[in-house]
């Protein structure tokens, strides 16, 4: 049954897929437009403004990728 209890079942880690990665980054991406805006203003979607935002993400995506494929006993 859905969102049910399951004591019994054991949780095990995996390693990061891609896919779940770039979903994460996206909403990461989307939330920080929104913070941005609220807090910032219009100023938020100048070029260089979106331009440090995307790069920011994109490192901190990677960065934190790499960490935890590395550090994964599955890998």
């Amino acid at each position: 049954m859905a969102g049910s209890f399951a004591p019994d079942l054991e949780v095990t880690p995996g390693r990061p897929r891609l896919e779940n990665v770039v979903f994460v980054a996206l909403g990461v991406y989307v939330a920080a437009l929104a913070v941005g805006r609220m807090f910032v203003g219009a100023s938020m979607y100048t070029p260089e403004t979106l331009g440090a935002l995307t790069a920011g993400v994109v490192a901190g995506t990677a960065l934190l990728y790499g960490f935890f494929t590395r550090t994964n006993p599955d890998t």
